[in-house]
C-alpha cells in the first residue's frame, strides 16, 4: 500500500509526459533528472567541507593564533563548537536542501539522521553534530599525526579530505540507522 502511495506521488511530482505545446514550466528540468543519491552526497559532501572551511580553520587561526589547522591543544573547544555549528546547519541548512532536491514527499527519508521539521529535533542534530564532529577531528587528528613526516602531510588539515572523511562518518551512521529501520520492518512484517 505505501509503494502505491509513493509511485503515486512519483508520477504526481514528475512530468515526463507533458503535452507537447505545454510551457517550459510543466517540463521536467534537467536538474530534476540527477539521481536524488547524487544531490545528496554533494549536499553532505559540501556542508561538511563548508564546516571545516569556516569553522575550523577560521576558529584555529583565530583562537589559538597558530597557521596549524588541527592540534591537540584546542581539541575539545573545536569539537564542541564545531559540533554545535554543524548541528544547526544540519537542521537548518542541510535539510532544507535535501528537501528542495525532493522529486516527492519523503525521498530524503533515508539520507537523513532523523526526518523532521519539528523545532525540537534540533536538540537531535545538535547531539548528532557533536558526536560527528568528535569522530571527524579526532580522526583527522590522529591520521595528521600519523602522515606528520610524509610527503602529504598536508592531508587533513585542508577542507577536501576534512569534507571526503566526515562524509564517510556520516554515511556510516545513515548506514547504521537504515540498518536499524530495515531490521525493525523486518520484525513487524512491513
Amino acid at each position: 500500500m505505501a509503494d502505491k502511495e509513493r509511485e503515486e506521488k512519483k508520477e504526481k511530482w514528475t512530468n515526463d509526459s507533458a503535452p507537447e505545446g505545454a510551457p517550459d514550466s510543466f517540463k521536467e528540468s534537467k536538474l530534476r533528472k540527477i539521481p536524488y543519491a547524487y544531490k545528496a552526497v554533494f549536499v553532505k559532501y559540501w556542508t561538511c567541507g563548508v564546516i571545516y572551511f569556516f569553522v575550523n580553520m577560521g576558529l584555529t587561526n583565530t583562537l589559538f593564533s597558530d597557521n596549524v589547522v588541527l592540534f591537540s591543544q584546542g581539541f575539545d573547544i573545536i569539537v564542541l563548537v564545531d559540533g554545535l555549528i554543524y548541528g544547526l546547519a544540519y537542521f537548518f541548512l542541510h535539510g532544507f536542501l535535501l528537501e528542495l532536491a525532493e522529486r516527492y514527499e519523503g525521498e530524503g527519508r533515508p539520507w537523513t539522521i532523523y526526518y523532521s521539521r519539528k523545532w525540537w529535533t534540533i536538540w537531535i542534530d545538535i547531539l548528532y553534530g557533536l558526536v560527528w564532529s568528535f569522530l571527524c577531528n579526532f580522526f583527522c587528528l590522529y591520521l595528521n599525526e600519523w602522515m606528520n613526516n610524509t610527503p602529504v602531510s598536508w592531508m587533513f588539515r585542508e577542507p577536501f579530505t576534512f569534507a571526503l572523511l566526515g562524509l564517510a562518518v556520516e554515511m556510516a551512521f545513515i548506514g547504521l540507522k537504515n540498518l536499524c529501520v530495515y531490521i525493525v520492518h523486518r520484525i513487524q512484517g512491513r
